[in-house]
């Protein structure tokens, strides 16, 4: 995370579907700014304003959001994850 608390993420269309990385960003909007966009074969999240202690954890944890989030809805499950079953 750089110190204006920015950053920027990239994830590869051959494993993450776009919707599944939006979900991820309306999920922990709450968190900062996420600002989602196609980049040809990549997806980019620009990240701001991000809380200073916990920008590394929430990086993290929406990375795995993202990730569960394209796997449920490849599987056909729906790109909802409920962390129950």
């Amino acid at each position: 995370m750089s110190q204006d608390n920015s950053e920027s993420l990239r994830f590869s269309r051959s494993l993450y579907r776009l919707d599944a990385v939006e979900q991820a960003a309306a999920a922990f909007a709450a968190c900062g700014n996420f600002d989602v966009r196609s980049d040809g074969e990549d997806i980019v999240v620009e990240l701001s304003n991000l809380h200073p202690k916990l920008a590394d954890k929430v990086v993290d944890e929406f990375r795995n959001h993202a990730l569960y989030a394209t796997i449920l809805a490849d599987r056909g499950a729906g790109a909802t994850p409920s962390g129950g079953t």
